[in-house]
């Protein structure tokens, strides 16, 4: 739930399928949305794929990752983790 989010009916918004009932209703009900999906067919799915590898792509890489964790950690110690004056440390 915290990297996923539903994909639209269209495609356009969304990288998956969620649910939120954790028993087997619940995961068929997602297998039965990924399979309606796979047979919309390649033509509908590769553009959909490549916009959701796209925005992938530029939510979770390294700089982002870790300007996440900092701002954790910085709020844990109420304090900046990093001196930005000299972040090295010396």
């Amino acid at each position: 739930h915290d990297t996923v989010e539903f994909l639209s009916e269209d495609g356009r918004h969304g990288s998956g399928f969620l649910f939120n009932d954790y028993d087997a209703g619940g995961l068929m009900w997602g297998i039965d949305e990924a399979m309606r999906y796979y047979c919309r067919g390649a033509e509908f799915r590769a553009p959909v794929v490549a916009r959701v590898m796209a925005e992938a792509r530029r939510k979770f890489n390294y700089d982002v990752t870790a300007q996440a964790y900092i701002k954790i950690y910085e709020s844990m110690l109420a304090r900046p983790l990093i001196n930005h004056d000299n972040p090295s440390g010396m």
